[in-house]
């Protein structure tokens, strides 16, 4: 039985009709969705052929590293020779593993960097080295182009191939026709388009990975929620966030004697993961290499409130900026200056927030098990919110947790479009079409309207803020779950006339 919405009355406002209008797309014609489809594919392939963002340099000059040393050998040196180290020179293991890091050199294209080594984890390498053997074939000095571009960004185009997968077979058993168009909603989302091919961000694996582990934990599939946030974790540092999420769910579902098999289970998950590395003795240079971006991303960025991201830092960074010059925006000179460490209460802050969201889905959880995915949207906003130094395109973390369930009724659509538009914006601002047409930013400096600019960012910033208070008020009162065909998302309420499948004759 296929989702047909009607609708029974006109609807009234703007956002009525759109929500109306996403829905439709769940009753249309195959050649139309093939259409839409095409279109969003179209956009991806060309996009694969661009400059991408700064990050693509990283992945190519990476992959061309894994390639010329050897996978093992992505991060340092072999464990003995990290211990040999260590102790010769009396120093801790993470030093030794600094000191012997392997290093590669490529001439980039339209960037200054020219020396690079791997920060992410393993589960980001992998695709990197597959996308080089393909390369190889075609180059097999690995020649820095366009083309090679287009190799590194092939297993996204496959991995949001993916995303849109799941989510449709997620919801088709409740809502076929509700299914394609959450579907749609994310293959055409112009922040899905901008952030992954477009820009050359590597995300789609880790919004695999984690809307794969909620999914699970919905179905009640705790052992491969379990496997997967493991996986997670070895893919990029934002999978933390799921780990608090599934531990209450296991605790408030399942019982304490199945706990230990699920730690074995994630462990072997992470020794048969790692086992490229393991079995060629490189070990704790993994587990090393796994965990050094959430340890040292500030050699790698500049630590500062705000690393152009319209949060709660962006207006102090903004006003720091004008009063007190470049230097007072780092994190180490605001501390200095006004007495204060901003990470310490960035953080707080979140643990504050994590752990009110973390209550609210142990309640709710019996009766609204869409409070899964809710609580991933929370604890993704606050990250992306309240700690300092967030990179500008980090809060995709928890935008297809957002579109999974943005159809499930009209708030939370409403909401879900009036959340992403500031971040779009941002993304625009910041990413632009990657390098070919980057950035928007520098247009109002150029035009000498720089405080034009700085005004309307500060203007969004407080509405960002504004928007998440919101939800966060939303969240914790229930607000999201009162109305809708939310039986697709494990709610009791009666769906609504207008939203209500005919009967078959």
């Amino acid at each position: 039985m296929h989702f047909r919405p009607t609708i029974q009355a006109k609807p009234k406002t703007f956002i009525e009709r759109l929500y109306f209008k996403a829905l439709s797309i769940g009753k249309l014609q195959q050649k139309h969705l093939a259409l839409l489809f095409s279109i969003g594919l179209a956009i991806r392939i060309a996009g694969m052929f661009g400059l991408g963002d700064g990050d693509m340099e990283h992945f190519k000059a990476w992959t061309t590293l894994i390639h010329t040393y050897g996978l093992e050998r992505t991060y340092s040196a072999p464990d003995r020779e990290l211990i040999a180290r260590a102790r010769e020179r009396n120093v801790s293991l993470v030093e030794s593993f600094n000191s012997l890091r392997t290093w590669v050199t490529i001439e980039p294209l339209a960037f200054s960097e020219r020396n690079y080594m791997v920060i992410y984890p393993p589960g980001s390498v992998y695709p990197l080295y597959l996308s080089g053997l393909a390369y190889k074939r075609i180059s097999p000095e690995m020649r820095n182009s366009r083309l090679f571009n287009a190799f590194i960004n092939f297993p996204m185009l496959l991995l949001s191939l993916g995303v849109t997968w799941l989510m449709f077979l997620f919801i088709r058993h409740n809502h076929h026709g509700l299914a394609v168009a959450t579907a749609m909603m994310y293959w055409l989302n112009p922040i899905v388009l901008l952030d992954s091919t477009i820009q050359g961000y590597n995300n789609p694996i880790i919004a695999l990975i984690n809307l794969g582990a909620l999914v699970s934990l919905y179905r009640s599939r705790y052992l491969l929620a379990v496997c997967l946030t493991t996986l997670g974790v070895l893919v990029k540092p934002q999978a933390m966030i799921l780990l608090p999420i599934v531990a209450i769910v296991c605790l408030r579902e399942t019982k304490a004697r199945t706990w230990p098999v699920y730690a074995l289970a994630g462990a072997v998950t992470a020794l048969v993961f790692l086992s490229p590395f393991v079995l060629n003795g490189y070990t704790l240079s993994s587990l090393l290499g796994t965990t050094f971006a959430a340890r040292s991303l500030d050699q790698w960025t500049l630590p500062v409130l705000s690393a152009r991201c319209w949060n709660l830092w962006w207006p102090t960074h903004v006003a720091i900026y004008s009063l007190f010059g470049v230097k007072a925006v780092q994190l180490s000179e605001f501390t200095a200056r006004f007495g204060a460490n901003p990470r310490v209460l960035g953080s707080v802050a979140m643990v504050l927030v994590c752990a009110a969201s973390l209550v609210q889905l142990y309640r709710q959880l019996p009766q609204r098990r869409i409070y899964i995915f809710l609580c991933m949207i929370m604890m993704g906003y606050a990250y992306t919110m309240v700690q300092v130094n967030v990179q500008f395109n980090q809060f995709f973390v928890f935008i297809p947790a957002l579109l999974m369930i943005a159809l499930a009724n009209q708030r939370l659509f409403t909401t879900s479009v009036v959340i992403m538009i500031p971040w779009l914006a941002q993304l625009v601002v910041y990413g632009g079409l990657g390098r070919d047409f980057c950035c928007p930013s520098t247009v109002f400096g150029r035009l000498g309207l720089s405080h034009v600019f700085t005004g309307v960012t500060l203007l969004i910033a407080l509405l960002n803020v504004f928007f998440w208070l919101q939800f966060g008020w939303r969240y914790f009162r229930g607000w999201f779950t009162t109305t809708g065909p939310l039986h697709a998302f494990g709610s009791t309420t009666p769906e609504p006339e207008e939203l209500r499948r005919p009967e078959p004759d």
